[in-house]
């Protein structure tokens, strides 16, 4: 992964390995058959502490704090490489 990253999550989708989150928004991810990582759309809100999950294809950053506890979360679709924001809990 390019660079220095903390408290982000990670989660595999379709072979992939994503992370995304924590003090940054940007989103990584590492294909182990071609043992490359690539930069995809960043989150809309970087954020600590949070939880991520896979539900049908689409990866769902959930939870978490800035200044504050975050009650937006956010959808990030691999096939369009978008972030939908805000997703309802």
């Amino acid at each position: 992964m390019p660079g220095g990253k903390e408290k982000l999550v990670s989660a595999t989708l379709n072979g992939s390995i994503y992370s995304t989150a924590g003090t940054s928004n940007t989103t990584y991810c590492y294909d182990p058959y071609s043992n490359t990582w690539s930069t995809k759309a960043n989150i809309i809100t970087a954020r600590t502490w949070s939880a991520i999950g896979v539900l049908s294809d689409k990866l769902y950053v959930v939870g978490g704090f800035g200044s504050a506890a975050h009650t937006q979360n956010e959808c990030y679709d691999p096939e369009t490489n978008e972030t939908i924001w805000p997703v309802s809990a």
